[in-house]
């Protein structure tokens, strides 16, 4: 079975350990929404890809994935979806089991969008 998980721009809820636990475990591939990459960061972990406008991760964070040579995929700031759904966009049909991590909590717009998803996504 395929996994990924996406990092989204929310609050990381629960321990740290659960979610390193979690990726050790199950092993796959590590995504990140624009600002989710600054709780990846956190996490001490280094996604395969990170997409959006990239106006939510933090410079330190920006240079260190660069150095560590992770592909980021920018979008305008100015377009029809959020980073969020760009990333489940390009990475859908790629994986069985997407967890997306950090999507609740932020700024309600975000969350609701990101509850939105789980509708239109399966």
């Amino acid at each position: 079975m395929k996994i990924a998980y996406l990092f989204l721009n929310g609050e990381l809820r629960g321990s740290k350990k659960f979610y390193l636990n979690l990726i050790e475990n199950q092993k796959g591939d590590i995504y990140c929404a624009d600002g989710g990459a600054n709780i990846c960061y956190k996490l001490n972990l280094v996604p395969k890809e990170i997409y959006g406008d990239l106006d939510s991760i933090k410079d330190e964070v920006k240079e260190f994935y660069q150095e560590k040579n992770v592909k980021f995929i920018k979008f305008q700031v100015e377009k029809d979806y959020t980073d969020s759904e760009l990333v489940l966009n390009e990475i859908q049909n790629k994986y069985d089991v997407i967890y997306c991590i950090a999507g609740l909590g932020g700024s309600i717009d975000h969350e609701l969008t990101n509850i939105n998803l789980l509708d239109k996504y399966s």
